[in-house]
């Protein structure tokens, strides 16, 4: 009887869930064989019907819309009247908002600033030695539109008009538009100021932050004879000196290569070492260059060397332009890669052209993950690409083999007909 609603026990009414023995008790006795209909609303929107609770608030149906009620940050109870199709989506949304004003309250409605949560952020990344100008350039973008707004006012609406504002931005040199990957990495960073500030209890609700579907990585490469057409055009012998060190170590160029210093380096038995607080994977990692790489670091050494008697300093960095160490090679990659006529290959292709040169003279993937850095057997397969050069070759290594075969199988057929 209580988990019942038939047609003659209850015609006409608004039951939007199962009858219990509270509701039976709550309306009277009456309304179980009460065959008229329920008196119209003052709006004209229908019957109403009993108030349902939960800890943090209560609902009632009012019409075709249901009346939420619960207690905001300061105790006072609030309202509102939204359109739902079952009693339970109702008390759900009920919950949120009564769960978000006791957050509200215990977190304090502190006027606390986008911009202060990227303090925050920046300090985040400093103390686990990430990548600083990353997050530079991407809060760039961010500052304008949410530095000085209230972290409490950010909602999921402004998150998407951001999105959209950045699509249809052009910028650069030939007026492209904004990569997906940018975007993405900006909403990142700017979802992780907000989860460090509820972390903090600084900020009360973490709003949702849509992610937006990306290209595939870059497969890009580097064939040597484009290698060495790149070291022809690049001026400064310390430029050429990094393009070799990233083909023969794979090594990441901004965040491995450029910090790289002498004390590092043993120009005896070719060995290169990264500390653990030095590489992506806090993983420490060695390598021995091949003699072309080492002669060239050589002779390096023993320019800088003579720089060093010269001005009376020591010059602890392997990259450097007159003894101050090299902060940044896009300007001079972009030229020579221009002059070369490789516009828009980048200097992370030299990582995954080192890779598949690795694993086309035979070192084994684990050799060469350790080599280059590469924690998971994914990421690996990832920067191993194949190019069309590799297809080709395989076809004509295939060739051979089944050809050769073929051509043994067809000898043998004639000298069994022969013998026949």
């Amino acid at each position: 009887f209580f988990k019942q609603k038939t047609a003659y026990e209850i015609p006409k009414r608004d039951w939007s869930s199962d009858v219990c023995s509270s509701d039976l008790i709550r309306e009277g006795a009456a309304c179980i064989l009460d065959a008229t209909p329920a008196a119209p609303a003052k709006n004209g929107e229908g019957s109403m019907s009993p108030r349902r609770s939960n800890l943090h608030g209560t609902v009632r149906k009012r019409g075709n819309k249901w009346e939420l009620r619960w207690k905001d940050s300061s105790g006072k109870r609030v309202g509102e009247y939204v359109a739902f199709r079952t009693r339970r989506e109702a008390l759900n949304a009920v919950a949120e908002r009564g769960l978000a004003a006791m957050r509200r309250a215990e977190v304090g409605d502190t006027d606390v600033l986008v911009r202060d949560l990227y303090a925050a952020l920046r300090d985040d990344y400093e103390a686990k030695r990430q990548h600083v100008p990353t997050l530079e350039r991407a809060w760039s973008k961010l500052s304008p539109v949410f530095g000085q707004a209230l972290a409490r006012t950010v909602t999921t609406e402004d998150v998407q008009g951001y999105i959209k504002a950045r699509l249809a931005e052009k910028a650069g040199q030939y007026n492209r538009s904004t990569s997906r990957a940018t975007i993405q990495r900006e909403l990142s960073a700017l979802r992780r100021m907000f989860r460090l500030g509820a972390h903090s209890r600084r900020v009360a609700i973490v709003p949702y932050f849509p992610t937006i579907e990306t290209a595939n990585p870059r497969q890009g490469i580097l064939e040597p004879k484009e290698i060495a057409s790149l070291r022809r055009h690049l001026r400064h012998p310390a430029m050429r000196l990094l393009v070799t060190l990233a083909e023969a170590t794979g090594w990441r160029a901004q965040s491995e290569l450029l910090p790289l210093t002498w004390s590092r380096v043993d120009l005896d038995t070719g060995e290169v070492r990264l500390d653990p607080n030095t590489t992506k994977n806090r993983e420490a990692r060695r390598i021995f260059l091949p003699d072309y790489a080492l002669s060239e670091l050589r002779q390096w050494r023993k320019a800088t060397t003579a720089l060093e008697r010269k001005a009376g300093c020591i010059i602890p960095t392997v990259l450097h332009r007159d003894g101050k160490p090299v902060k940044s090679y896009r300007e001079a990659w972009n030229r020579a890669a221009r002059a070369a006529g490789l516009a828009g290959k980048t200097m992370h292709d030299m990582r995954r052209s080192s890779v598949r040169e690795s694993t086309r003279v035979g070192i084994t993937d684990t050799v060469a993950m350790k080599m280059h850095g590469h924690k998971t057997a994914e990421v690996f397969r990832r920067y191993n690409i194949t190019s069309e050069g590799d297809l080709q070759a395989a076809a004509a290594k295939r060739g051979r083999s089944i050809g050769a075969k073929l051509g043994q199988d067809t000898k043998a057929r004639e000298i069994g007909r022969a013998h026949v």
